[in-house]
């Protein structure tokens, strides 16, 4: 990964080495995403890519990284949020629960105000019939996800 990366100056801002490997990283996460959205993917192969990816955010703050976090992160965690939505991973709840807790605790911001409108407009709900409750703490934000998740079921 370091390949597609290289810091720039004291304060770590990060930009890609070269052209060819911002389009290889976005190949990768294009990947990623489509490997979550598979709803015939084995669990334990969900389960590993889930962990590679967490693993990427520890190893090179893959969450920070400019272009992920502007282009690709509310496109994550709504395919996670969709995944545990339609029970296809209910199996492996916690584990995406925890990569959205992840994802979202970049920017608290924008997930309340912009990825759970979007979430609940796809599926024709509005914040009146479900609710998210907008803690940040990760245990608080695990419970509040599942319930929210478990009442959009309900609803929808």
């Amino acid at each position: 990964w370091k390949w597609f990366l290289k810091p720039i100056s004291r304060n770590q801002v990060i930009e890609f080495q070269t052209d060819q490997a911002k389009q290889y990283f976005v190949k990768a996460m294009e990947i990623f995403i489509t490997s979550f959205q598979d709803a015939t993917l084995p669990p334990a192969t969900y389960r590993y890519n889930l962990s590679v990816f967490n693993d990427l955010q520890k190893t090179h703050n893959l969450y920070t990284i400019p272009l992920f976090r502007t282009e690709m992160l509310n496109a994550f965690v709504l395919t996670l949020m969709d995944a545990m939505t339609d029970g296809s991973r209910q199996i492996l709840q916690d584990e995406i629960v925890f990569t959205v807790y992840n994802l979202a605790s970049v920017d608290f911001e924008n997930f309340f105000v912009q990825i759970i409108p979007a979430f609940l407009a796809k599926r024709q709900l509005s914040a009146q019939h479900v609710v998210f409750d907008p803690v940040t703490d990760a245990p608080a934000f695990s419970n509040s996800l599942k319930g929210f998740i478990n009442d959009v079921k309900v609803v929808n």
